[in-house]
């Protein structure tokens, strides 16, 4: 039995599943979603919940016990078959049956319609339905300004760091020359702080993640954070002539992954 482990917030549970979507063709067995790690305690990591119900998908999930049950001596054996993957592995060996990772990399991500299909809501409230037709009406940018934990969890800090004002600045320049009078709308898991230093409109939906990440990919364009729920909104984008811009470095210390499209900009 194959299963792959959900972790992080909705961008990175949405990337396991497209890598299970993807190991499921490879291998042509079921894959399982484990839910095990959302529902530990781990330290200087950001609890997190299962945000994928909002999407009607179509993979089964469970949690560790319920996949292998308690035998401690199984759990162990079984444990040798864990492939740990952050970016792009070119064959997995057919030994491994447990998948633990992020799995950040467009060679998992096979066809970007069918993703659009199936990160659909699944139920959109009306607020969302009302500030889709606006944003749509107008030619305009969403700019979404990570925070959050990148700023209050040491770990979070050290590894992604903390996008600075500057590069919002100089995107927002760098578009304003390209589309003179765009609207901008911003959005944040900090929107005091993105107000004051930033200019544009912000939408509160007072919803959830996935409504926020779909109305934002419904902007014309997209600049985005160091972020993979960022990362989605612009990926999930269906304006043929739309303009993301990304900032240069995605992490502090370590490589980019390999997700971003030849014709986005990086600053």
């Amino acid at each position: 039995m194959l299963s792959v482990a959900i972790s992080g917030g909705l961008g990175n549970q949405m990337f396991q599943y497209a890598f299970a979507k993807y190991l499921s063709v490879l291998r042509q067995e079921e894959v399982f979603l484990n839910t095990y790690l959302l529902e530990k305690s781990i330290k200087d990591v950001t609890p997190r919940n299962f945000e994928l119900g909002c999407f009607d998908l179509k993979f089964q999930y469970r949690s560790e016990e319920m996949l292998y049950g308690k035998n401690k001596i199984l759990n162990l054996l079984i444990r040798h078959g864990v492939i740990l993957g952050y970016g792009y592995e070119d064959h997995f060996g057919e030994r491994t049956k447990k998948f633990l990772g992020h799995w950040h990399n467009l060679a998992y991500l096979r066809n970007r319609d069918d993703l659009r299909t199936l990160f659909e809501l699944k139920s959109p409230s009306d607020s969302y339905l009302r500030a889709k037709a606006e944003v749509q009406s107008v030619e305009c940018v969403a700019v979404h300004i990570r925070r959050g934990d990148y700023l209050t969890n040491p770990k979070a800090t050290k590894h992604h760091g903390v996008t600075p004002l500057s590069y919002f600045m100089k995107a927002l320049e760098f578009l304003k020359k390209q589309k003179p009078g765009i609207k901008v709308y911003l959005f944040s898991d900090d929107l005091t702080w993105a107000k004051e230093n930033l200019e544009g409109t912000s939408i509160e939906l007072n919803t959830n993640p996935a409504e926020e990440m779909m109305l934002m990919s419904h902007c014309s364009h997209n600049i985005i954070s160091n972020s993979s729920f960022s990362w989605w909104s612009a990926y999930l984008n269906n304006n043929s002539q739309q303009i993301v811009i990304y900032p240069e470095k995605w992490f502090v210390s370590i490589s980019a992954p390999q997700i971003f499209l030849p014709d986005w900009v990086a600053l």
